[in-house]
């Protein structure tokens, strides 16, 4: 009940509202009236398609504010996964415009002390997208739900999970003190954002980036002009190269990792295959007028050949 009063107080495009909040005191039961979204889930589209690098980022800035909204609320959601995001408004581009939190069924608010385990032991959350301190029952905040983010970011940059969608398998991966490995993101220069997702992804949620950090980053792309990914070479392990090192990063680079220049948007440029461009119109003309002439003077001298000689005489 706390939960569903402090999230209808968020006045905020990402997150779903809820109109009212209705208790039931025999037995105990609290449910609330959420706003229609007209459109799919994020599930549902990355099942159907895969976003361009500038979809996924706009969406993950979207997201990322509307976190950043909720947690303002001192509510964390806690089951942050495609499924629960709802997409809608479709205004520019193949890809819906805005992206809305919604399912807060066991958002938690921050300040209010709650078991983590329900009283058979077992988790409360989706275990694929949980955070390694929910899968431990301690404290959860809203690095808790950066972590989740993390994971709908590389979804979304790659069309892949980082962890696998058996339960047992992704719950021992959690726990792993190690961030979990990650492919190379499938566009040029996409360093910079291989490294925040990576740092979302820490096991320990005070190494995590803030919103701000995981917004600037995504903004990078977002600025930066794109092509087809069609057209676009795909970068291989050798060419992933990070020149991002961010102040949530808790220890240097590896070297293979090192930053070499400051990062900015145009570094971010995706690169196209190179068009062979048609020839000026211009140049075509002299070619053009040549030819006619050339034409002019065969007719004239079949012309002078066919005549009688006759006919030349006085």
């Amino acid at each position: 009940l706390t939960e569903a009063r402090l999230i209808s107080e968020i006045d905020h495009p990402g997150v779903v509202e809820i109109l009212d909040v209705i208790e039931q005191t025999h037995p105990l039961r609290v449910a609330y009236v959420m706003e229609h979204v007209e459109g799919p889930s994020l599930r549902r589209e990355l099942d159907r398609r895969t976003p361009t690098p500038i979809e996924a980022a706009r969406l993950g800035i979207q997201l990322t504010e509307a976190l950043a909204a909720i947690h303002d609320h001192k509510v964390v959601h806690r089951d942050l996964k495609p499924a629960n995001v709802l997409l809608t408004g479709r205004v520019d581009g193949p890809m819906f415009p805005q992206a809305k939190l919604a399912d807060f069924g066991i958002a938690k608010a921050k300040d209010r002390p709650a078991p983590h385990k329900t009283a058979t032991g077992l988790i409360i959350g989706t275990p694929t997208y949980m955070a390694p301190e929910q899968v431990s029952g301690e404290p959860v905040s809203a690095a808790t739900d950066i972590y989740a983010l993390g994971e709908l970011l590389y979804e979304m940059f790659t069309k892949k999970r980082v962890f696998p969608e058996d339960q047992r398998t992704s719950l021992r991966m959690k726990l792993d003190p190690h961030p979990p490995p990650l492919d190379p993101l499938p566009f040029p220069n996409s360093g910079p954002v291989w490294e925040m997702i990576r740092a979302c992804l820490d096991p320990v949620a005070s190494k995590r980036p803030t919103h701000d950090q995981v917004a600037d980053v995504l903004r990078m792309v977002d600025a930066a002009p794109i092509v087809d990914p069609a057209w676009v070479e795909r970068p291989t392990q050798a060419q992933h190269t990070s020149t991002f090192a961010g102040p949530f990063l808790a220890e240097p680079l590896s070297a293979s990792l090192a930053p070499s220049d400051p990062v900015t948007a145009s570094s971010l440029v995706l690169e196209s295959v190179e068009m062979p461009r048609p020839e000026p119109e211009r140049k075509r003309w002299p070619h053009a007028l040549a030819f006619v002439g050339l034409l002019a003077v065969l007719g004239a001298g079949v012309y002078a050949l066919s005549r009688d000689p006759q006919e030349s005489l006085p």
